[in-house]
């Protein structure tokens, strides 16, 4: 049985259980975490992140988050252990980039070779950061809207090939939003199928930006996973959008396709934008806004497992 990589250890994919696949236990900007020197308090954060979180796993059964920051948006894999040990929730690192644009890919990767990127993002997967040695169990990529940046397409290459190497599935970030769909998704799934990538260790994110359901169907129908990994969350699409668009994939057999998460951060350094900080997630929101709207609108208990518990399962076990 293929194994996901998680903070702890390797464990066997039937034991990931409710999992939601694009999450932040800590997200800081650029040197926020480097400025805040000894003000940056691992317990504290822990403290913070474990209160927002713990519901979600006492009451809803949450079992699993993957932790989509990569080193430049705050990871620290040392904060994901303490939060594990705690609450018995698995945690699941990334390797990566985030994009150009948005304070991502510091400049001394930005220069190197593909086959040094691609190398270092191996050795996080394999060999794991940290005193501890953590595996990173996915790789997270992202773009700008228009992906023109040549530094984004050679990470993305980079990932691409480290993912053919491993076997480590695949995350993104992409920008489509409202009805001018700027096809990223689908420039970012061109780029990584190119390298050799099997479609099924793919997730392609944020895809819950765009109401257009041809495109969705467009880019399912390749064979990877599109996330609705906004939920409660910005973006022209409501929650009552997300949920028709969810049921709409389901009733057209496509439920073995689709993620579902919040993109919600424990703690956000030094603080949350207004924005963000105005949509009041919190941890427990999925469970208890997002899955009744699914039902209300017809999505079937099987399909909603297979989103939450199944998709999760296949896309993170290598």
């Amino acid at each position: 049985m293929p194994s996901a990589h998680t903070v702890m250890g390797e464990i066997p994919v039937n034991k990931l259980g409710i999992t939601f696949p694009h999450e932040h236990v800590v997200l800081a900007w650029g040197a926020a975490r480097s400025d805040m020197a000894d003000a940056y308090n691992p317990k504290a954060l822990t403290d913070t992140v474990c209160a927002d979180l713990g519901p979600a796993v006492k009451n809803h059964k949450l079992a699993t988050i993957v932790d989509a920051g990569p080193p430049e948006l705050g990871r620290d894999v040392e904060v994901q252990r303490m939060v594990s040990q705690r609450l018995g929730i698995n945690i699941i690192a990334a390797t990566g980039h985030y994009k150009v644009g948005g304070g991502g890919i510091p400049l001394v990767w930005q220069f190197q070779d593909i086959e040094v990127i691609e190398e270092h993002f191996v050795e996080e997967i394999t060999k794991g950061v940290g005193p501890n040695k953590v595996k990173c169990g996915v790789i997270k990529l992202a773009s700008s809207d228009d992906f023109t940046n040549p530094a984004e397409e050679k990470i993305f290459r980079a990932g691409a090939r480290a993912a053919k190497r491993t076997g480590c599935p695949i995350i993104t970030h992409s920008d489509p939003t409202g009805w001018a769909v700027t096809n990223v998704g689908k420039k970012q799934l061109d780029i990584i199928l190119s390298e050799g990538v099997d479609p099924s260790k793919v997730m392609l994110g944020h895809i819950d930006g765009t109401p257009n359901l041809n495109y969705l169907l467009e880019l399912v129908k390749r064979g990877c996973y599109v996330a609705f990994d906004r939920i409660g969350g910005r973006g022209v699409v409501p929650d009552e959008g997300r949920a028709g668009l969810v049921g709409a994939l389901c009733v057209t057999g496509y439920a073995n396709h689709v993620l579902l998460s919040m993109d919600h951060q424990g703690v956000w350094l030094p603080k949350k934008a207004p924005m963000i900080a105005a949509a009041g997630k919190y941890f427990s929101y999925l469970q208890e806004k997002f899955v009744p709207m699914l039902r209300q609108g017809g999505v079937k208990e099987r399909d909603i497992d297979q989103m939450l518990v199944g998709n999760p399962q296949n896309l993170l076990g290598f």
